[in-house]
């Protein structure tokens, strides 16, 4: 069973109140929140991965993902992320959804919605 989340950033908050995990395999520089807009940056060495928890709980859970007001360059499950719209993905082990920054980039985005797709 999955239920559909729709986040709005906000000033003050942390990743998990929104569902949100750095990877400890693939870490960013920083990933942290300045106002309402969530800052990843990832090592000039290697990239970084963001973890949606899902209600999902198992892998390979179709779903889509709009991240709003996105600016840089993201991908989830080899599609790129596009600024206000939803693409194609797919929950992994646990039921997350994860967002993938390549090395030495920065992305940015105000909040994300998650629905069945």
């Amino acid at each position: 069973m999955f239920t559909p989340v729709d986040h709005d950033f906000s000033a003050g908050k942390s990743l998990s109140d929104y569902g949100l995990e750095a990877s400890t395999d693939f870490p960013f520089k920083s990933a942290s929140f300045d106002g309402n807009i969530l800052k990843l940056v990832t090592l000039v060495s290697s990239g970084g991965e963001l973890l949606i928890k899902t209600s999902a709980k198992s892998d390979n859970v179709s779903l889509q993902l709009k991240v709003k007001n996105a600016e840089g360059n993201a991908s989830t499950q080899g599609n790129n992320l596009i600024s206000n719209s939803y693409v194609k993905t797919s929950t992994v082990a646990n039921g997350a959804v994860i967002i993938f920054v390549n090395h030495g980039e920065t992305f940015e985005f105000t909040g994300y919605s998650l629905v069945e797709g």
